[in-house]
Order: structure tokens, then C-alpha cells, then sequence
């Protein structure tokens, strides 16, 4: 950015770095030309879920499965006060393994499950997760359904198994 460091007092980035090529180097950047701010992206979670009721009928009768948005490159994740981004692949609307169904958590994610907010001075922590290896992108997606959906069910009392 064309700005020298600590240029503003305040900056806020809501619903931009899942977009964008460079998450990391933006918030960087943020955190050189600005002393604070806030920034919002929409949940790993929100990305992970299909949203609609009746997930099996959809599928027989062939209607699209929409499970986060298309165009957002990264998972973003909260990680010890920062943030964290997986590329996003096919791979996680592939299989019901690998993304959350209404019917297993029997509602839709309240606003709170569905974004992440946060505000930050100084600076704060932020990474990009890569996932290279054969079997890496699945065993993340299976394993960020299964804690996220014993989160969920420990809050809500809901004790049914997830179907993998």
C-alpha cells in the first residue's frame, strides 16, 4: 500500500481477504500502515456448511449443491488471537464427509458461527496452512467437520453421531 507505517489510526477489512490471492501479505500490510482495526471473514463453518434442508433429495433429484461460496479462495480459521488460511479445493464439497449438513446439527449457524471478527492492535498473528501431501486436504476437512460439529453438539445437547 502506498502508505507509510502507521499512516491511520484505524482500518477495517470486512469480507475481502477470502477473495484475494495474498490474505497474508494483506494483513501485513494492514498491520504496517494502520496501528488498529477490525477485521471480519466468514467462518471455516459457513464455509463448510450446506445450508439447506432436505441434503439427500437435493442430491437424488440433482440440485446443486452450494456449500460456501465458489469464489472464495481460503478457509479462514481463528487461531491464537489471528488468523489462519487454507486454500479452499473441490475437495470439500466433494463428499458428505468432508462438509456439514443441516440435518446433522438441525438448524441454521447463528451469525456468531458463521463470521469471524476481531480486533486487532499492533499486530497479530496470521499464517497460511498448506496442505501438500497426498490425503492432507481430506484428513483437514474430516477432521474440521468432526471438531466442529462436537463443538456445536456440546453446546446444543444435540448427541447424535455425524455421518461420514
Amino acid at each position: 500500500m502506498p502508505f507509510r507505517d502507521d499512516f491511520f489510526d484505524y482500518s477495517f477489512c470486512s469480507h475481502t481477504l477470502e477473495d484475494i490471492r495474498d490474505p497474508v501479505g494483506v494483513c501485513e500490510e494492514l498491520m504496517r500502515v494502520s496501528r488498529e482495526g477490525y477485521i471480519e471473514v466468514p467462518s471455516r463453518l459457513r464455509e463448510s456448511f450446506h445450508q439447506k434442508k432436505g441434503y439427500l433429495w437435493r442430491r437424488i433429484i440433482g440440485r446443486p449443491l452450494r456449500i460456501g461460496w465458489g469464489h472464495h479462495r481460503w478457509f479462514c480459521e481463528r487461531e491464537e488471537g489471528g488468523l489462519v488460511f487454507t486454500a479452499k479445493t473441490a475437495t470439500s464439497g466433494h463428499s458428505r464427509e468432508f462438509f456439514i449438513t443441516y440435518e446433522e446439527i438441525g438448524r441454521d449457524l447463528s451469525p456468531e458461527e458463521a463470521n469471524i471478527g476481531f480486533f486487532w492492535k499492533q499486530r497479530f498473528p496470521v499464517r497460511e496452512q498448506l496442505l501438500i501431501e497426498v490425503g492432507e486436504t481430506e484428513a483437514d476437512c474430516i477432521r474440521f467437520k468432526l471438531e466442529s460439529l462436537a463443538l456445536i453438539r456440546s453446546k446444543t445437547g444435540i448427541v447424535s453421531e455425524p455421518r461420514i
